[in-house]
């Protein structure tokens, strides 16, 4: 690949940005999981249904499919804190995906996130975010915390079930 054609990001940094992606992979899996798990729909008819949504549908449908099938206000509590916290991270996560990334003269320990933007009021405007490795790796450990939080109320839900039946 030429060289100069490919962003000059910091290893570090590039390797923290594929770990980022590859972390909130596992966490929407584990969301169409629920959804498709929580209603007892079958494993392609739950595929199906969800590979076509979008994440903000997709954590809307989480969020429906807890409430309609359960009933335990914890439950339903730590559910609509974890969504909060998704959303969140959802956002950071469009950030670093829809931006140009950039090295730095600076320093080799971060990256620099450009996002050009248009305003009405205010024009055309370049805004730059710098992201060390180290920002990276903490937001990859918070989305792997909210993937364990997932699985802990899919499991919350599902002794619930069987305990019904």
């Amino acid at each position: 690949m030429n060289k100069g054609l490919s962003p000059q990001i910091p290893p570090g940094v590039e390797a923290a940005l594929g770990r980022f992606i590859a972390n909130f992979s596992l966490l929407e899996e584990w969301l169409r999981g629920v959804i498709a798990e929580i209603p007892n729909i079958s494993a392609p008819a739950g595929e199906i249904i969800t590979s076509e949504l979008s994440f903000r549908a997709l954590l809307n449908v989480f969020g429906a499919i807890v409430h309609e099938y359960c009933d335990n206000s914890n439950i339903l509590g730590q559910t609509d804190e974890a969504i909060r916290d998704i959303q969140e991270v959802n956002n950071f996560r469009n950030r670093l995906v829809h931006s140009l990334w950039l090295g730095s003269d600076e320093s080799h320990r971060f990256a620099v996130r450009s996002k050009m933007k248009a305003n009405r009021k205010k024009g055309f405007q370049y805004k730059f975010e710098k992201l060390k490795k180290q920002d990276l790796i903490e937001k990859c450990d918070e989305v792997a915390v909210l993937t364990k939080k997932i699985q802990e109320i899919y499991n919350m839900i599902n002794a619930e079930q069987t305990a019904s039946q």
